[in-house]
């Protein structure tokens, strides 16, 4: 059984393993979130941020749902709808139901860093903890984690979701893995979101 929605809107690797030479670049993290997921995956959507900022009724719900895996607000320079611009985001069965998410939009790594460092109590609760995956700094609070790519990107999800897209990464692939009918529901023209599942 599969599902395809749109809506339409407006207009383990060692933990201290360094870069490899196959590594993505700024530029190609940058270029397609899609192509950062890993295939294989159960749901994938995405979210026009900006158009759902915009609204008085889904606001609110859009900046709740950031906060769930992107738990960090003023304390750490950040704001969702004013530095969040999109989101794709897949499901996947591997242990349990694990998620990866890519972010676009304006993130500040140096303050991020300071507040983990600091301790500095985040909005939602909790101080976040910081460790290493694959080269990259990885932080976690309550279970979700996240990892400031680029000042472009953010990867965001569970622990093993996001393992996956810092592997593929540092191995280079930089393709579209993910179902083509399902690429095809995401890129529904004008909607400012979009949902395809296979069940």
């Amino acid at each position: 059984m599969t599902l395809a929605l749109a809506c339409g809107g407006s207009n383990n690797k060692d933990a201290v393993s360094a870069h490899s030479s196959t590594e993505l670049t700024a530029d190609q993290i940058d270029a397609d979130p899609i192509a950062l997921l890993p295939g294989s995956a159960v749901a994938i959507g995405n979210v026009d941020a900006k158009a759902f900022f915009a609204s008085q009724s889904l606001g609110p719900t859009v900046a709740n749902l950031l906060q769930q895996y992107f738990p960090i607000g003023d304390e750490a320079g950040f704001v969702p709808s004013r530095d969040v611009d999109s989101v794709v985001a897949a499901t996947y069965s591997l242990q349990g139901l694990d998620v990866a998410a890519v972010i676009k939009g304006r993130f500040d790594a140096k303050k991020i860093q300071d507040a983990a460092d600091k301790h500095t109590p985040m909005k939602s609760g909790g101080a976040l903890v910081s460790s290493t995956y694959s080269g990259h700094a990885i932080y976690t609070l309550a279970n979700i984690g996240f990892t400031v790519l680029t000042p472009s990107t953010v990867v965001a999800g569970t622990e093993a979701g996001m393992h996956r897209v810092l592997d593929r990464i540092h191995d280079g692939k930089h393709t579209r893995d993910i179902t083509p009918w399902m690429l095809d529901t995401l890129a529904t023209k004008g909607a400012a979101f979009a949902l395809a599942a296979d069940f």
